[in-house]
């Protein structure tokens, strides 16, 4: 049986499908990766391949300059990464990162779901759960790509790549590429379309904001200091500069009004009986060039502390921590994207689209370390990061056999 026969084998698909489910059920939120990625561990091992099970470290990762410094440790966030040797001798003779990660966003406990976020329920032909699309298929893809090269004599290495951390900092990535898992070339797959490649991203800023005002009891309310009223005026004014964005960048790649700034979390106190102590607030900004991350957080900077000042806070009251990165644009020489994009087009004859998107990914580490990629696959899907989020199972096989040729061409 040939790589790609792998992905014609109804056998072999119902199997990965049934493995795809039990991996929706086990919860890997951000922080919350270790069950996960000790589940993939024991399936790598269960094929013959040895897995390398590591928690990053921090304090090699710091020091690099592809480093987001989200405030989170890694302890019990492990990534699982192996090597699959292959027999090549040739000077040409490449080699291939799958690249996929682990870990999900949090599920809203007052969103409405169609069936409970961690209990996989295939409807239609959808596989409904948290991370579904995003990217447990991709993960699980990545599993079976593995288990049909095996059988193969390749020239190149597969190197696997599974990571935690890729929602918030992509530190994962780049502690697999740090503890030399690496390749002349690498796919990502994460959340794209089989007629779909994804080179581009916008810069991405995340910021966390605690203001401590002073507590009271409700009846004496302004012998206290209330830090909800100043922080809804930072809300209002993180609307402004959204907008003032937009105005100045309406377009990028097609995408209108691209740049955003989400207020995702806002909480102070716990009763209506007295002012709240302290109030904190937790976003995500989205930009594109020309404004950079410096830019960007020293416009929020600015603001949020003339708003806190003007409401009468002293900085002993404020703590604000970012982190993020700049727009990532790799669509020049990038010969992988070229082959691949080759390669899908004469299997399913029809053209190719090579998009950006407002979101991120882990692209710039593959840059920084001189690795030719790309994001492509695991297929359709919707509701990344919201309710009902599902992965379109007929595009498993589809894509699957696109990057299995592309892995004997790139070889």
């Amino acid at each position: 049986m040939s790589l790609v026969d792998h992905f014609n084998d109804e056998n072999f698909l119902q199997r990965y499908e049934r493995k795809l489910c039990e991996f929706v059920e086990i919860e890997s939120s951000i922080g919350y990766e270790q069950r996960a990625a000790e589940w993939v561990a024991k399936e790598l091992a269960a094929l013959g391949i040895e897995p390398d099970l590591f928690e990053p470290d921090l304090s090699i990762l710091r020091n690099h300059q592809g480093f987001v410094d989200t405030g989170l440790s890694f302890s019990g966030r492990p990534c699982v990464c192996a090597r699959i040797k292959g027999n090549g001798k040739k000077k040409k003779d490449r080699s291939l990162i799958l690249n996929a990660h682990i870990d999900t966003v949090p599920v809203d406990n007052d969103a409405n779901w169609l069936y409970p976020p961690h209990q996989a329920v295939i409807q239609n032909r959808k596989l409904y759960g948290r991370g579904a699309w995003d990217d447990k298929a991709g993960v699980i893809m990545g599993v079976a790509l593995a288990e049909a090269f095996i059988h193969e004599s390749l020239p190149g290495n597969l190197i696997l790549q599974f990571v935690c951390d890729d929602e918030q900092g992509g530190n994962g990535t780049l502690a697999a590429i740090e503890r030399g898992y690496r390749a002349e070339g690498a796919i990502v797959i994460d959340g794209t379309w089989p007629l779909r490649i994804i080179t581009d991203h916008m810069g991405q800023v995340w910021f966390d904001i605690v203001l401590k005002g002073r507590s009271a009891p409700a009846c004496v309310a302004k012998r206290g200091l209330n830090p909800i009223r100043a922080m809804s005026a930072v809300v209002q004014e993180l609307q402004v500069i959204e907008a003032q964005w937009n105005d100045k960048y309406p377009c990028w790649e097609g995408y209108e009004e691209p740049n955003f700034i989400n207020v995702g979390y806002m909480k102070g106190g716990d009763n209506p009986y007295s002012v709240p102590v302290s109030t904190r607030l937790r976003a995500q900004a989205g930009f594109i060039f020309p404004l950079s991350y410096k830019t960007v957080i020293s416009e929020i900077h600015s603001s949020v502390i003339d708003i806190f000042t003007e409401y009468g806070y002293s900085n002993e009251n404020i703590s604000i921590h970012f982190s993020g990165f700049d727009p990532f644009l790799w669509r020049k020489k990038n010969d992988l994207v070229s082959l691949l994009k080759d390669t899908i087009e004469k299997r399913m004859s029809e053209e190719v689209m090579i998009n950006p998107v407002t979101g991120h990914c882990d692209l710039r580490h593959f840059y920084m370390s001189d690795i030719c990629a790309c994001l492509y696959g695991p297929g359709g899907g919707g509701g990344a990061h919201v309710e009902n989020e599902y992965y379109q199972l007929d595009d498993f096989s589809v894509v699957a056999k696109n990057i299995a040729e592309f892995i004997m061409e790139w070889m």
